[in-house]
C-alpha cells in the first residue's frame, strides 16, 4: 500500500528494480510482488526485523509501518528552497509537478538562492509589458539540469519558439531552454496551465 500510495502522490520517486535483481519476493503474486520488490529495491524494508531469506507473509505491525514510512520519507527530496521562493511560486499559480517532464526557460544560473532572488526581483515578472512566470529553484531538483546551481526559470509544457525566445532574451540575454524532469514537490508555475495554453 505504501508503494502504491507514494507512486500516486510522488510519481518518479522510486527506482524500478532491474529484472535480474534478486528479491525475497520472487514468488509473490502480482501486483503485490512488484510492489514488494520495489519496496525492497528502494530500501523501504531496511531495518525490519525478520526481513530476509525465509520471510513469511504476515500483516505489518504499527512499528513496521512507521519504519517503512520513515524510510520512504527519507527518499523524498527535501526542498532547499526558502519560504519566500515557495511563496512566490504559489502566488504565480504554481503546483506540484513531480515526475513530469517539462521545458524550462532558464534566464540565469547563480551560486546562491539570494543572488537568484535578487535577479528575479530586478527583472520582476514583466518584460516590456508582457507577463512572465519566472521563479527560483535549485537545479539539483531536476533530472536533466546541470546540478549545483540556483536557477531563475519559467516552466512550459511546450518548448519556447524563436519568437518567445526573442521576448525572454530581452530580460535575460543568455536565456536557454532545457527539458528536464521535476524531482521536487515544490510548487512550480507552468506557463500554459496559467494562461490556458495560449501564446
Amino acid at each position: 500500500m505504501i508503494v502504491r500510495g507514494a507512486k500516486s502522490l510522488f510519481p518518479g520517486m522510486f527506482k524500478e528494480p532491474p529484472v535480474e535483481t534478486g528479491s525475497y519476493f520472487a514468488g509473490v503474486s502480482e501486483p503485490h510482488g512488484a510492489n514488494l520488490r520495489t519496496a525492497q529495491y528502494n530500501g523501504l524494508l531496511d531495518g525490519l526485523l525478520g526481513m530476509g531469506t525465509g520471510w513469511q507473509n504476515a500483516n505489518a505491525t504499527r512499528g513496521e509501518v512507521a519504519k517503512m514510512l520513515f524510510n520512504m520519507l527519507s527518499l523524498a527530496p527535501a526542498s532547499p528552497l526558502s519560504p519566500e521562493s515557495i511563496a512566490n511560486a504559489r502566488r504565480l499559480g504554481g503546483t506540484s509537478h513531480i515526475g513530469e517532464t517539462l521545458y524550462f526557460v532558464i534566464g540565469a544560473k547563480l551560486t546562491t538562492e539570494l543572488e537568484a532572488q535578487h535577479v528575479l526581483e530586478r527583472m520582476g515578472n514583466e518584460i516590456h509589458g508582457l507577463q512572465f512566470y519566472f521563479t527560483v529553484q535549485k537545479s539539483d531538483n531536476f533530472e536533466g539540469m546541470e546540478p549545483g546551481w540556483w536557477v531563475v526559470f519559467e516552466a512550459r509544457r511546450t518548448s519556447a519558439t524563436g519568437y518567445d525566445m526573442d521576448w525572454y532574451q530581452r530580460g535575460f540575454p543568455d536565456a536557454i531552454v532545457v527539458q528536464a524532469t521535476v524531482r521536487t514537490s515544490d510548487p512550480i508555475p507552468v506557463y500554459e496551465d496559467i494562461v490556458g495554453g495560449f501564446d
